[in-house]
């Protein structure tokens, strides 16, 4: 492996009995029981869908700077090599569906992974959250994905609204 953020990732310690090690370097397994309970409620209804919100407050920093693109994204890929499943895929092969995880996945972000939006209060982070729960967010190429969102009632906070599915949550 070629990167590690701080000296850290789980991505090669998913080696348990049901991983396996495919040709493109990447991981593979069979969903659990439980997981392909919350896929299957996730593919019919999206009623597994999480979307906690955190408003974070800026002390003595460069606000601007703080939440700028280049950041975020450092900041993602970070969470994600220490959580591989966030990065993760899945796919269906042989009536199974199965979860892949990639270094590579790990290492980029999609476009439509991170988004940076408005909020005009801690309150309007609530119809963020409405508004990316009716629509088309996650799929099985996009399990996890980050929106932040600048708080314009004040000038040292946002609003981090991290969606993902609750199998991602909970596996």
């Amino acid at each position: 492996m070629s990167y590690h953020p701080r000296g850290r990732s789980n991505f090669r310690n998913i080696s348990g009995s049901n991983w396996r090690l495919l040709p493109d370097h990447s991981y593979e397994r069979p969903l659990g029981r439980q997981e392909s309970a919350f896929y299957w409620v996730s593919a019919f209804s999206r009623t597994s869908d999480l979307v906690p919100c955190v408003q974070i407050q800026v002390v003595e920093r460069n606000f601007d700077e703080i939440i700028e693109l280049p950041n975020v994204v450092r900041a993602w890929t970070n969470v994600k090599m220490r959580f591989p499943l966030l990065g993760s895929r899945l796919y269906e092969r042989d009536n199974v569906i199965f979860l892949n995880v990639s270094e590579d996945r790990l290492l980029t972000h999609q476009s439509n992974e991170i988004s940076i939006r408005a909020a005009s209060s801690c309150l309007g982070g609530e119809g963020l959250v409405d508004s990316m729960l009716e629509g088309e967010q996650l799929s099985n190429d996009l399990l996890a994905c980050i929106v932040i969102a600048r708080d314009q009632s004040r000038t040292d906070s946002f609003l981090t609204l991290p969606t993902s599915l609750q199998m991602v949550y909970r596996a």
